[in-house]
């Protein structure tokens, strides 16, 4: 499909000599959209807690949230 659609953009002939090119773009979206989606949600899911685990921002964050409580407890409200 997209072999078709470049054959009839670069072909000057074609243009200048008045044929009616019609594209069907909803295929060509098609195409194009089903050839993108290779992820999966879980994947993606266990590599970002992988990497919060690695990288020591899970650890950062609830010491964070630990201190963030105490220091809550001991202002005055």
């Amino acid at each position: 499909m997209i072999d078709t659609l470049t054959h009839y953009m670069l072909n000057q002939d074609l243009w200048s000599s008045g044929h009616r090119v019609t594209i069907d773009y909803l295929a060509l979206t098609q195409q194009i959209l089903a050839q993108q989606v290779t992820t999966s949600l879980v994947d993606n899911i266990k590599d970002t807690w992988d990497s919060l685990l690695e990288t020591g921002q899970l650890w950062a964050f609830l010491i964070g949230l630990g201190v963030g409580w105490w220091i809550r407890s001991i202002l005055p409200s």
